[in-house]
């Protein structure tokens, strides 16, 4: 009998083995068909990519332009394949329709933090979850969030001033930014202030910071693609450490907010005894507790602190990169502030005054299409697709290079040149609507992106009025890296000179 079952074992893993190899073999034919560079037999690509990480960036970037008038390149991971798309002819087939609807792969290094939440589910799930949080991203209820995207920005305007000598501070801003976004994504989500600003050794700031980094290591490092081996790796023990600390918070958070709301709705509806609460995006998800359970509800909140920190410092850095390199452009900027102030100087900016930044508003646009804070992002086909007389095989991740689609001159000209004017609504007309894909785009773009450009406007109008800004240093040896965010190697070094709007004449 034991011998018979050996048999049978033996005899299952050669029909397994032999099916994967034809799985394979089929695999690599199609995909070997689709342009890409030569690859090792047994690396792929990798050895080009093994280069310090400022060099990666650049190096899959010159391997777009080794192939331009290509829609989309082939690229091996080792024995795993992943098709760039470079084109918006192409991310237009792709994204706006169903069917790639899946997230790619790796992001299930996102499940230990995330769970299945917007960002990181797939089908039906996602489909309810998109429907039932579209609502919670209506303009009016964007703007009640207003006044804490102010007063975060005001605690960054006093601590750049505390730091000023002569009335000028040279400084790497990106840090500032970055703790600014979390004070006020946090503040948002969960109605909760961590003071990121004021305590910069918070360990609930560490603790989203290691998360981070251990995603990007980790989508970097193969042999940690087995969730068993990541977890016995520093990396995942790392991880481990400061994922039980931010489920810990979020889980108080909630039931904190829960009790709050039925001691609230306890009392007669006349009642003055209870102080009102700002709206955070938390109590929009509680309303829905009978469609959402705590851990649903902790799956959303974590997905807009982790889509909506880095995201947005990286938008609000670069935009103040490119006023500080063009100072017509920051002169343009200030000129039409002060224009809407109309003398009146010491008013705050009201939510209302975003919508008459036009100037400004193309100024960040053509800052994220030069610098786009997510450069790549990725999907899997759920079935073949023929694709410009190829034929891409299902459960096959696409990447969408949106870095290689804003620099196409096909719908650029002169794409390095900085141009704000390109986003005036009368250039908007002939351009493709793929060309331009910061927030993603088709059913699964960023649900987040009017709550981002809202609070970019405020931040950057907020500098620019009460400082002329410029770069410490020229920048022909500027180098960018591309991680799930596109940050500067060195930091974001800028001179501000204390100089409000108001001086000007």
């Amino acid at each position: 009998m034991t011998s018979v079952l050996v048999l049978v074992a033996i005899v299952a893993s050669i029909c397994y083995c032999f099916f994967k190899y034809l799985k394979f073999k089929k695999l690599y034919s199609l995909i070997n068909q689709i342009p890409g560079p030569k690859c090792h037999f047994l690396l792929g690509n990798l050895p080009n990519l093994l280069c310090s990480r400022e060099d990666v960036f650049g190096e899959l970037n010159n391997i777009f332009k080794n192939y331009p008038s290509k829609p989309f390149v082939r690229l091996w991971f080792g024995w795993t394949p992943r098709i760039m798309i470079n084109s918006a002819e192409s991310a237009e087939a792709l994204l706006s329709t169903g069917e790639t609807i899946d997230k790619a792969g790796f992001y299930r290094f996102l499940h230990n933090w995330l769970g299945t939440g917007l960002l990181t589910s797939t089908g039906t799930k996602w489909h309810t979850r998109r429907k039932l949080l579209t609502s919670t991203f209506h303009f009016k209820i964007l703007e009640e969030f207003f006044p804490i995207i102010q007063e975060q920005t005001n605690i960054l305007l006093e601590i750049l001033e505390d730091k000023l000598s002569d009335g000028k501070i040279t400084l790497d801003i990106y840090p500032y930014l970055a703790r600014c976004a979390l004070d006020v994504i946090c503040e948002t989500a969960m109605g909760r202030t961590v003071s990121a600003q004021r305590n910069l050794d918070s360990p609930y700031v560490h603790a989203v910071n290691e998360v981070g980094e251990t995603f990007t290591a980790r989508n970097y490092r193969p042999w940690l693609n087995s969730d068993f081996i990541y977890s016995l790796s520093s990396l995942g023990r790392k991880e481990k450490k400061a994922l039980q600390l931010l489920h810990s918070f979020t889980d108080q958070v909630i039931q904190e907010r829960k009790r709050q709301n039925k001691c609230k709705n306890s009392l007669p509806s006349d009642s003055k005894s209870v102080e009102k609460k700002r709206l955070a995006f938390l109590d929009l998800l509680l309303d829905q507790s009978t469609k959402l359970s705590d851990r649903d509800v902790r799956e959303e909140v974590d997905t807009f602190m982790f889509e909506g920190h880095d995201t947005t410092s990286s938008g609000v850095s670069w935009s103040l990169y490119c006023i500080a390199k063009y100072p017509e452009v920051q002169q343009k900027v200030r000129s039409e502030l002060k224009e809407l102030l109309q003398d009146d100087y010491d008013r705050p900016f009201i939510s209302q005054d975003l919508k008459k930044m036009k100037y400004l508003e193309c100024v960040i646009k053509e800052s994220m299409r030069l610098f786009p804070p997510v450069p790549y992002f990725a999907r899997r086909l759920t079935k073949d697709t023929e694709m410009c007389g190829y034929t891409i095989p299902s459960d096959v991740d696409i990447a969408f290079s949106t870095y290689t689609i804003h620099m196409d001159p096909k719908y650029y000209s002169e794409p390095e040149k900085f141009d704000p004017d390109r986003f005036r609504p009368e250039n908007l007309l002939t351009r493709h609507p793929f060309a331009y894909i910061p927030f993603s785009a088709g059913p699964r773009n960023c649900i987040g992106q009017k709550f981002a450009l809202m609070e970019e406007k405020t931040m950057v109008a907020q500098i620019v009025r009460n400082y002329w800004i410029t770069l410490k240093e020229k920048d022909e040896n500027f180098k960018m890296y591309a991680e799930l965010i596109l940050r500067p190697v060195n930091g974001l070094w800028l001179v501000l000179e204390k100089k409000p709007i108001e001086k000007e004449y």
